[in-house]
């Protein structure tokens, strides 16, 4: 399957959906885990009209019977944007052949973490206050060249805790991960710098 059949467009009805049906199932760790195994790689060619934008903001979601993210730059993730689905981008989820700026081998680490252990943290997760993850917010400054993957990853902690993670491995022309970027946060929880307010397709 190539890029251009792997991102596609939305209708502001499936996004919603695909929304809702990923609420359904974020207490369900059985269900969860059921879609991650269809992959941990969603891809996301970063346009123009993102540049000035501060954050990219990545919501999980069911389409279909498929695990997808909806990338939409934070700018136009707002009850005020006309026609807001041309601004979202799906990917389906795939088998990642790759794995502030990392080195290779950290993003290796926590990619392959989450291939390993996601199952269980999942089941842990879903019993902890925040619960699983409805969205990441990424740094606008993660997508230096204009083809990316994003891994799911897990991120390592004081006292063996973890927390989703969401790798950008920013691709040259032959599709070789040149950067590994990491500057993104799971929501919830919300915070100063990732208000609840500014996650508008949450409340859809």
């Amino acid at each position: 399957m190539d890029r251009v059949e792997t991102i596609f467009s939305m209708t502001m009805q499936e996004i919603k959906d695909s929304i809702n049906k990923w609420r359904d199932i974020i207490c369900n760790s059985e269900a969860l885990n059921q879609y991650f195994e269809q992959g941990n790689c969603f891809l996301y060619d970063f346009p123009k009209y993102a540049e000035d934008s501060e954050y990219i903001h990545a919501y999980p979601g069911i389409h279909g019977d498929f695990l997808i993210f909806m990338f939409i730059p934070s700018k136009y993730d707002k009850a005020e944007t006309t026609d807001i689905q041309k601004y979202v981008k799906a990917s389906l989820a795939l088998q990642g052949q790759n794995t502030g700026r990392i080195t290779k081998e950290e993003a290796i680490a926590r990619i392959s973490d989450w291939v390993n252990h996601h199952k269980t943290w999942v089941k842990e997760q879903v019993d902890r206050p925040e619960g699983m993850f409805q969205a990441f917010q990424i740094d606008r400054d993660d997508y230096e060249l204009s083809n990316t993957e994003n891994y799911l990853g897990l991120k390592r902690h004081l006292l063996s805790h973890k927390t989703a993670d969401l790798i950008v491995a920013n691709l040259d022309g032959k599709d070789e991960a040149q950067y590994f970027d990491d500057f993104s946060d799971p929501v919830p929880p919300f915070g100063v710098n990732a208000p609840q307010s500014s996650f508008y397709l949450l409340t859809l």
